[in-house]
Order: C-alpha cells, then sequence, then structure tokens
C-alpha cells in the first residue's frame, strides 16, 4: 500500500492529521480504559449466542482474543496509520471471515464497543470541565 493510497482513504473518511493528533494525545486515557472495555464487551457478548459457541467451553480462546483485542486497540490509540496499520485490520477481518463470525454480531459489537468509549469520552469531559481543583486526586 502506498502512502498515496493511504492518504486517499484517510481523505475518504475525512480523517485529518489533526484528528490522529488528537487520539495520539488520547492514546493514554483511552489505553487505562482498554482493560475495563474488553471486561464489559465480553459481559455484553456472553449475552449472545455466538459467545456460547465461540467462547462458553474455551476459556483459553477467550483470554488469547482478549490478548489480541488488547493489542488491536491500543495501536489504534497510537494512530500511526501505515501499510503495517492496514495490514493488520485486514488480518482481523480475515480471522472474522474464516471463523464465519456473522455480520450481525460483528457489527453489533462494534457498536456496544462504540458505546462503552462514548461513555468513557463523557466521563473525561465531566472530569475536564470541572474547576482545577477538583481534579486533584483525594
Amino acid at each position: 500500500m502506498t502512502p498515496q493510497a493511504i492518504d486517499e482513504i484517510l481523505a475518504k473518511f475525512e480523517i485529518s492529521e489533526a484528528d490522529l493528533a488528537t487520539v495520539r494525545a488520547a492514546a493514554p486515557m483511552l489505553q487505562a480504559e482498554v482493560d475495563s472495555h474488553i471486561d464489559q464487551f465480553y459481559e455484553w457478548m456472553a449475552r449472545h449466542k455466538e459467545y456460547k459457541f465461540f467462547f462458553a467451553s474455551n476459556q483459553p480462546r477467550l483470554e488469547r482474543v482478549k490478548k489480541m483485542q488488547r493489542v488491536h486497540w491500543n495501536g489504534m490509540f497510537e494512530a500511526h496509520i501505515d501499510e503495517a496499520w492496514f495490514a493488520s485490520r485486514k488480518h482481523v477481518g480475515a480471522v472474522h471471515a474464516n471463523i464465519d463470525l456473522p455480520n450481525d454480531i460483528y457489527f453489533a459489537g462494534m457498536s456496544a464497543f462504540r458505546r462503552l468509549r462514548a461513555r468513557t469520552r463523557e466521563r473525561c469531559s465531566r472530569r475536564a470541565s470541572r474547576p482545577i481543583a477538583e481534579n486533584q486526586p483525594r
């Protein structure tokens, strides 16, 4: 993938260098929440039949997938978009296709993860908007 192709994709999604810089600046806060989000995601996922099919009887698989998800999300938050970044995302898609993960649970899962991140953003916004003295650790 050429740098020009990457630039075209970023433009298509209206992602600017300023957007990427914002993600990088927020990375420490986002990365601090990753483990909690992954745990909450799999609590949500456990309510669905796909969880039972893929994970209920295979705890080692679940732990391996959680570990891989941590790597995936932390890479997202680093926001260094290059050929390796795209290759990693394509690999994730290929794995989901290879295991015949239904599209509906994949997209529902993305929506669930988006809600978790939105709640984190709201908490951080509220925290950032309080007077400085209130933001100090107690």
